[in-house]
């Protein structure tokens, strides 16, 4: 007999929690993470633009916002653990990938997450509101970009990444897996 563990989930069907919900409710934290190097390795999960971004990092706390450009650029959230000298300061876990207009912006309504009722905006909330402490804001600016390639850079890492907080995939093969194993 094989036994079923499910996993919790979000969706925004899910019923409004609050932030001490979060923080004590273990099971909150545990979201769908893609291990299969296969699918990262799918050809139809080619880079449309194969460039070496230079990334800058900034804890997520109010006061690294005016480090932060005002340009249009890609972001992601990484959790790093603690001690990090430790793990040899090898251990990050990339939690989200976006675009922005704004990065400095971006930045900002972040914080607004954590006392957000929304329901879209529940994955967001979680995210930091569990992981203040250790998370961290990496960036890149994208000068010279169009719209349209800065939303390919962001799909191109999302894709190969399948950050665990992104719900929208750009590749064929990840929306079939993610549909086939997704909880129900």
């Amino acid at each position: 007999m094989v036994e079923i563990i499910q996993v919790f989930m979000p969706s925004l069907y899910l019923p409004v929690i609050t932030n001490a919900d979060i923080l004590r409710e273990r099971e909150r934290r545990w979201l769908t993470f893609c291990a299969d190097y296969t699918i990262w390795e799918a050809d139809g999960l080619v880079l449309d633009n194969p460039f070496i971004p230079i990334w800058s990092e900034v804890k997520f706390d109010r006061t690294s916002a005016s480090s932060i450009p005002s340009e249009m650029g890609v972001y992601m959230f990484i959790v790093k653990s603690l001690p990090e000298a430790l793990l040899n300061y090898q251990h990050r876990y990339i939690l989200y990938v976006g675009q922005a207009v704004n990065l400095r912006k971006r930045f900002g309504e972040y914080f607004h997450y954590a006392n957000s009722s929304k329901p879209s905006d529940q994955l967001k909330r979680v995210m930091t509101v569990v992981w203040e402490d250790k998370l961290y804001f990496n960036y890149f600016p994208t000068d010279g970009f169009s719209r349209a390639d800065l939303t390919s850079v962001e799909f191109d890492l999302i894709d190969k990444i399948v950050p665990p907080m992104n719900k929208l995939f750009r590749a064929e093969v990840l929306k079939q897996y993610i549909s086939l194993y997704a909880a129900r």
